[in-house]
């Protein structure tokens, strides 16, 4: 098999264009499903935490006055980030949209 000595080999420079390109493309793309995934995930724990409050409200009578009421008795197994109650309502403290 001849050797072609007139090949040329791959261009680093287009090549690394190309990588850089494609990168920036990640990044901005990542940190874009990175914010919608954390409003999503807020308005997930907001939901939690209503529905465990209505709960509480329905069997004790009266609304939790912290979510501390709702892990004491276990209508919630963790504290949800960025969620308080306020006056026996679930408030968001994070951005939910």
């Amino acid at each position: 098999m001849p050797s072609n000595k007139n090949t040329k080999p791959a261009q680093p420079k287009r090549t690394m264009i190309a990588a850089c390109v494609l990168g920036g493309i990640v990044v901005f793309g990542v940190g874009a499903f990175k914010g919608d995934s954390e409003q999503a995930a807020c308005a997930a724990n907001l939901k939690a935490v209503q529905v465990a409050t209505s709960a509480y409200t329905a069997k004790v009578g009266k609304a939790p006055e912290s979510i501390d009421y709702l892990l004491k008795y276990e209508y919630l197994e963790s504290a949800p980030a960025g969620i308080v109650i306020v006056d026996g309502k679930a408030v968001a403290k994070c951005k939910t949209s």
